[in-house]
């Protein structure tokens, strides 16, 4: 095995099996436990005891061909209950992250479960890249606040995550299209279907044929029915004394199931999700939730500050390009201007005349300027795109969980829809006798049944998501300011710096000019 020992001793297993050719050079030693990475996390009163650190460290190259990928080295101390061991380690790709980013964010209602970082567009596979390394401190982070957050470092998904030895068992949670590029394309085929085509309750296509077709035939029954009507009251008017009994009236036609969907009602705050269909001065069907408004207005904050910081974060790539390509440009000047120097050269020899351009000094002053405008993007990158950076995958992971808590309550109130629709066709039959009308409400009755008792479910998770996200929308803001703060703070001092040093630069060569322009006419010459 790769993980037991770079050097394997030649035996039976080895000779059937030849070692590949390139086993990571890294040690599945825990070695000393390093100071933690510092994060933040939300203030629970009833947080368990116990402590969990996490380390993402050594990335290496793992497979061959088509399957090469890297890999990471994921140790773990932990006081906790459940580990089989108070230490370890194991070795982790990036879909592994992703698999426990998943199953985190699918288990932990109303918890804000912090971001991964975001996949290349170009595959790189070369451990010591500054790419993998920026990647391998951003997962850093992510395991850092899970294992110091006090509800997500109980999962039993991260206890899988830390100890789970065999590779073979992470075929089954991770498939092979879900790894790499490929999972990338499965990705948005999937986001595409399931954001453009809606199904309603029953989860089939045919559903919305056969209710959109009874809709239609409904609405015709309901108009011939009232022109009969209105024909029948003209002929009563005309003739009163021969008018014909009336027929009895043909009773009206079921109303086609609707697709559960969700209303949004417009308010002074904005767009107000009810998630229930029904308007806000009804509330929702039956025993469904209306979201109160103070979590819709801070969902409703949230998502307008997920596009503000976007554009903020857009705006920053262009303060950082601009710089760099400042600098270049200047560099560029000042070779052409150099170049012109050994013209220059020539022209004095030619001409035998002592007299020439100063292109030399000239070049100095243009290349000591394109020094600072690098200083300034790399400085901007360091103290504010960076951060940033992290405030708006900190702002996305909020926007995500207050999305998962609306798609809570539209489930809640789908169910509650669903319930009276069963209800009422089984009440419509009555008591049938023995036969199959029988059986048929025997099902209906089941199936209420069983969505009460998933209704049931549902109002579980939406109490204890409440309960968590009170604590984690305060912290959330909290968290935000301070991370925001602090980096407009450090940009500020960096642009200063870069002032100063511009200024400083560029002071020695505009003294050679001042002397050189106070020899009258002569500037450059």
């Amino acid at each position: 095995r790769l993980e037991d020992s770079p050097a394997m001793s030649v035996d039976a297993e080895s000779a059937a099996a030849p070692p590949p050719s390139n086993p990571p050079a890294v040690s599945m030693e825990v070695g000393v436990r390093p100071a933690p990475v510092e994060v933040s996390v939300p203030a629970y009163e009833a947080a368990g005891s116990g402590d969990l650190q996490i380390e993402v460290s050594d990335p290496h190259r793992a497979g061959e061909g088509m399957s090469k990928h890297v890999e990471y080295k994921v140790t773990y101390w932990s006081t906790l209950s459940g580990y089989t061991n108070v230490s370890g380690c194991v070795t982790r790709r990036y879909s592994d992250f992703e698999w426990l980013w998943k199953q985190l964010r699918a288990t932990t209602d109303g918890i804000i479960v912090p971001s991964l970082p975001q996949k290349t567009l170009v595959a790189n596979d070369d451990p010591t890249s500054a790419a993998i390394e920026a990647r391998r401190r951003h997962l850093a982070v992510f395991v850092a606040r899970i294992a110091a957050h006090p509800i997500m470092r109980e999962s039993k998904d991260l206890q899988i995550f830390l100890e789970e030895q065999d590779k073979a068992s992470w075929s089954e949670r991770v498939p092979w299209y879900e790894r790499g590029i490929t999972s990338d394309a499965v990705r948005g085929v999937s986001d595409w279907f399931n954001h453009t085509v809606r199904l309603d309750d029953s989860g089939t296509a045919a559903n919305l044929v056969s209710a959109a077709a009874q809709g239609i035939s409904g609405v015709a029954a309901a108009a011939g029915g009232a022109a009969s009507a209105a024909a029948a009251a003209a002929g009563g008017a005309a003739s009163p004394a021969k008018s014909p009994p009336a027929a009895a009236a043909p009773p009206p036609p079921p109303s086609p199931p609707q697709p559960a969907t969700t209303t949004s009602q417009s308010g002074p705050t904005g767009d107000v999700l009810l998630g229930s269909g029904a308007p806000a001065s009804q509330g929702a069907p039956g025993d469904g939730i209306v979201e109160d408004q103070h979590f819709l207005d801070v969902a409703e904050y949230v998502g307008k500050l997920k596009g503000r910081l976007d554009k903020l974060s857009s705006a920053t790539s262009a303060l950082v390009k601009h710089a760099q390509l400042t600098g270049s440009v200047l560099m560029e000047f000042a070779r052409v201007v150099v170049d012109l120097e050994e013209t220059e050269a020539k022209a004095k020899a030619v001409f035998e005349t002592p007299a020439g351009v100063e292109w030399t000094n000239a070049a100095k002053l243009f290349a000591s300027a394109s020094g600072p405008p690098d200083a300034q993007a790399a400085a901007v990158t360091a103290a504010f795109s960076e951060p940033l950076d992290g405030a708006v995958a900190l702002t996305q992971a909020c926007v995500t969980a207050c999305d998962a808590r609306k798609a809570i309550v539209d489930h809640y109130n789908r169910m509650c829809k669903q319930i009276e629709r069963l209800d009422q066709k089984a009440a419509a039959m009555g008591v049938p006798e023995p036969g199959p009308r029988r059986e048929e409400k025997q099902k209906l009755e089941l199936a209420a049944s069983d969505t009460r008792i998933a209704r049931t479910q549902a109002m579980g998770r939406y109490d204890k998501c409440r309960q968590h996200m009170e604590h984690e929308l305060v912290w959330f803001h909290e968290e935000l300011a301070r991370t925001m703060g602090a980096a407009l703070k450090d940009l500020v001092v960096a642009q200063g710096a870069s002032a100063g040093q511009a200024a400083h630069a560029c002071a020695g060569h505009f003294e050679e000019l001042r002397a050189m322009l106070r020899s009258a006419p002569a500037a450059f010459v």
